[in-house]
């Protein structure tokens, strides 16, 4: 009686990077919710527990196969120059955000002074600049836009 191939490699003993193999696939099919954590602990104490490539086959046999996702090519022929009046654009919103919080900063200070009777200290100082700092983490405009 001669065995399939499938059925030969069912009765081979698994290793420890077959059975680690077996439960990162129980991983990922539990992150993308195919598996609750209870079916996805009770899974992995199998697979750990596992001595052949059957008993492991069999915690994965109703999971679809999970194929990675190919890389994306960049295709160099969607990139364009950015237009310079995009750049200017840009530089505007980024002033006109700049300017807004920095009169309105201003404003509630001078309200506050107003409120109190005296004039406070130009407590804005400390907060200008940590609205410009706030916003240099974002780039004007890359010299290239994907199209």
């Amino acid at each position: 009686m001669d065995l399939e191939p499938d059925e030969k490699r069912a009765l081979l003993r698994a290793s420890d990077a077959d059975r680690e193999e077996t439960v990162q696939l129980l991983r990922l099919h539990h992150s993308e919710g195919r598996l609750t954590i209870h079916e996805f602990t009770e899974r992995m104490e199998k697979a750990f527990a596992s001595k052949t490539f059957g008993d492991l086959k069999v915690l994965t046999a109703d999971l679809p196969l999970s194929i990675p996702p190919t890389p994306t090519v960049l295709d160099h022929t969607s990139l364009r120059a950015a237009p310079a009046g995009n750049n200017r654009h840009s530089f505007r919103q980024h002033l006109l955000a700049y300017t807004w919080v920095n009169g309105l900063m201003i404003g509630l200070w001078a309200l506050s002074s107003l409120a109190t009777g005296h004039v406070l200290i130009f407590w804005p100082i400390w907060t200008c600049p940590v609205a410009r700092l706030l916003r240099a983490h974002r780039p004007i405009m890359s010299p290239f836009t994907q199209v």
